[in-house]
């Protein structure tokens, strides 16, 4: 509204407005469908939020990512994510954590392995099964239920406001319905994360179409699959020794 430049922490707080998909809130809470009309889809949103809320992030930084692993991956000493550097003309993954930094890694090998093993699991068939199974789900039910929990939370306010009930009974009255309703919507957000996988299942190349994606789409794809440490590395110099790395899918 002032002219100013958009900055990431901003455009997060943009692309987190529940306002986008047509919901209400109040004090930060959706509480109800609103009277305008949307902008998006609310499977829409809600994928948006799965990615954007993903505890790997580092929420408001405005300095976007240039590095594929960087932040995905952890030291196995402190388990903090890794960081990417510069050395002997090369990229590296390094620990930079004070009184740790026990892994430093040359970067190219690295992410050649993790593609590798992530084409390899998109293309497996069961892996298709396991998304058309999430997508599967009844999702305009659970929509439907939601949106009735929510409404619940707009008619309890109501009565605050008229003054039909103290702010002690408000207070137990809403956090009965939000307990109803957290498991709805991590339904909700588990069917949604397929869209991370959108162009990638059933392609004739995966490999192509991996490396096609741009570079957060990518880091997307391989966040919500594996979990990445790195190990000590060892006596092996410099040539890169893939089990120094440790995976586990998540998915």
């Amino acid at each position: 509204p002032r002219g100013n430049r958009w900055r990431g922490a901003q455009l997060r707080q943009l692309l987190l407005s529940p306002r986008n998909c047509g919901l209400r809130t109040h004090k930060n809470q959706v509480v109800g469908d609103g009277d305008w009309p949307s902008i998006v889809d609310r499977d829409v949103f809600d994928g948006v939020k799965a990615i954007l809320d993903d505890p790997k992030r580092v929420p408001g930084r405005t300095r976007a990512r240039v590095h594929l692993l960087s932040g995905l991956a952890t030291c196995y000493k402190c388990g903090t994510p890794v960081k990417s550097a510069r050395t002997g003309g090369r990229n590296i993954y390094t620990c930079r954590e004070p009184g740790c930094m026990a892994v430093a890694r040359i970067a190219k090998p690295l992410e050649q392995l993790i593609v590798a093993l992530v084409v390899e699991r998109l293309s497996q068939p069961d892996f298709a099964e396991f998304l058309t199974n999430r997508d599967g789900e009844d999702v305009a039910e659970l929509r439907h239920r939601a949106t009735a929990l929510r409404a619940q939370i707009t008619d309890e306010i109501g009565e605050y406001d008229e003054g039909l009930i103290d702010g002690v009974r408000l207070k137990a009255r809403i956090a009965r319905v939000k307990e109803k309703l957290a498991p709805i919507e991590a339904q909700l957000t588990d069917t949604n994360k397929a869209r991370v996988f959108r162009g990638l299942i059933g392609v004739e190349d995966v490999a192509e179409s991996f490396d096609a994606l741009p570079l957060d789409r990518k880091r997307a794809v391989i966040s919500t699959l594996l979990d990445i440490t790195l190990l000590a590395a060892g006596a092996t110099g410099p040539k890169f020794n893939p089990t120094t790395v440790q995976w586990a899918w998540k998915t």
